[in-house]
């Protein structure tokens, strides 16, 4: 399931506000609950215009957009390297006065 099948963005729905598709409940709300330690649970029976699938899949949405894949975090790690390689290259041939 992709962003599409999961949240509408309309201005005539609450003014935008990213909801859950069919519903009138924020996205925001169920990471609110959630980060509240609310459990899926409670939300999805507190709110139940929203399906387990659909909270489910937003959660793995978020999940991909905010945690790097291994691959990201090498050439993260890689470029960090090579930066501080480079700066105590430069700060050795500087030189330190002594020679």
């Amino acid at each position: 399931m992709n962003f599409d099948d999961v949240v509408n963005i309309d201005p005539e729905t609450m003014g935008g506000t990213p909801v859950f598709k069919g519903t009138r409940v924020s996205i925001q709300t169920l990471f609110d609950w959630l980060t509240d330690d609310k459990s899926l649970e409670y939300f999805l029976d507190n709110f139940p215009g929203v399906s387990k699938e659909h909270a489910i899949a937003m959660i793995e949405i978020a999940a991909k957009k905010t945690i790097p894949n291994e691959s990201t975090i090498r050439r993260k790690l890689n470029k960090v390297s090579k930066t501080i390689t480079s700066a105590t290259r430069s700060k050795n041939s500087s030189g330190n006065g002594l020679g």
